[in-house]
């Protein structure tokens, strides 16, 4: 999407160009994995007050278009007479499914924290809210979506691709990107690498151990 709004050649190569800029952005993360455990840590620093922005800004954009209380006033997606309780129970099991993965990481960031109180403010302040956050985000950019371009489309990413200012749209994705990055270096390397490390000291290094859980894949994946 990017690519078409600063090349308008671009579209028309279709899936070609969607694998081409899936290599690219391969490479890009590998890049900042090469780079050490600075460069993802000063991408995390760059990273998350700019994901909150667009978050932000998308919010605004959306907010006016849609109605909080026709929103409410959907009926549920389940079938009618269906208990709630197996499709509560399955949301549960998707979202903790969801964060299996990435708790393992946390360690790996909280044990430089200065104290046991700082890493419990740290978490409970930055994960509920944010999640809270980008999931309402969600829910309104979809609802907004029917008046905004006149259908329903519940990719944030694609919705953006509608907005009718090309300058808004190239801002909006390159911000993404950086988001995405920095996102997929911090949830699927960090915490592999150490695992990788830990194998063998003495014959894997940092640099090493990312380009091997690069080529392998997480070790939470695997499990």
């Amino acid at each position: 999407m990017l690519l078409s709004e600063l090349i308008p050649a671009w579209a028309a190569l279709g899936g070609v160009g969607e694998v081409i800029g899936f290599f690219v952005f391969g490479a890009m993360n590998l890049y900042v994995v090469i780079r050490g455990a600075e460069s993802i840590k000063w991408l995390e620093t760059l990273a998350a007050p700019l994901l909150l922005a667009v978050g932000v800004g998308l919010m605004m954009w959306a907010w006016p278009h849609m109605s909080m209380t026709e929103l409410l006033a959907q009926p549920p997606s389940r079938p009618e007479g269906a208990s709630v309780y197996g499709y509560f129970f399955a949301g549960l099991t998707a979202m903790v499914g969801f964060w299996a993965t990435l708790s393992l990481n946390i360690p790996d960031f909280s044990r430089f924290a200065k104290s046991q109180k700082d890493q419990i403010a740290g978490q409970i302040i930055g994960l509920p809210l944010t999640m809270l956050f980008f999931a309402a985000l969600g829910v309104v950019l979809t609802a907004a979506s029917e008046s905004l371009v006149g259908q329903t489309v519940a990719d944030p990413v694609r919705l953006i691709g509608y907005i009718d200012s090309p300058f808004w749209v190239i801002m909006a994705m390159l911000l993404i990107i950086i988001a995405t990055i920095s996102t997929n270096t911090a949830s699927n390397i960090v915490s592999p690498t150490n695992d990788f490390q830990n194998i063998a000291p003495k014959v894997i290094n940092q640099t090493r151990g990312r380009a091997d859980n690069r080529c392998g894949g997480s070790a939470a994946d695997m499990l």
